[in-house]
């Protein structure tokens, strides 16, 4: 079963190493897509990056933050090819215009700082308490601990199980 996992800002597809390793070999096929292989770098583009890697095989998609309203879109751009949609520390959009602006600011400025750094946010190791049921969720204002959960030791891990957890309630438990 294809699971396409999609990251967050300022991120590459290597944040999701260690939420692939721990993630039942044979069972899932794990693809972290880069988002700047999107051509052109947009929704659409990100939607037909996703359709493209899949081929015409229905799939888990897995976003988190920025890539969890890029992974919504594509979901709602092509339903009969999402099996499960996970959002991680995500949500649609901010609805008001001046905070939907004073966010573009601070992101263009962490952009700015990720480039000039070389360098992109990094994920231990380990497993925080309470994760398994705290770890995905359709928007932070749902689980206050969700934001913190991300940057806690572990979400990787507690992720993967999420995945595993999820796919056995939804009915594809049994996809070997």
């Amino acid at each position: 079963m294809p699971v396409v996992l999609l990251h967050g800002f300022a991120g590459t597809a290597r944040h999701w190493d260690r939420v692939i390793a721990e993630l039942p070999e044979g069972r899932f096929a794990p693809l972290a897509l880069n988002l700047a292989d999107a051509d052109p770098l947009t929704p659409d583009g990100v939607a037909r990056l996703v359709s493209s890697a899949t081929a015409a095989e229905p799939a888990i998609l897995v976003g988190y933050s920025m890539g969890g309203r890029l992974a919504l879109h594509a979901a709602l751009a092509m339903p009969d090819r999402i099996l499960r949609l996970v959002l991680v520390s995500a949500s649609a959009g901010i609805e008001d215009r001046s905070v939907r602006d004073a966010r573009r600011v601070a992101d263009d400025a962490l952009a700015g700082r990720s480039r000039a750094t070389r360098s992109t946010p990094s994920y231990r190791a380990g497993a925080p308490r309470g994760c398994s049921s705290t770890t995905l969720t359709t928007s932070p204002r749902r689980s206050p601990r969700m934001s913190a959960a991300a940057r806690l030791p572990g979400w990787p891990r507690c992720s993967a199980a999420s995945v595993r957890a999820r796919s056995r309630r939804c009915g594809i438990g049994s996809v070997s």
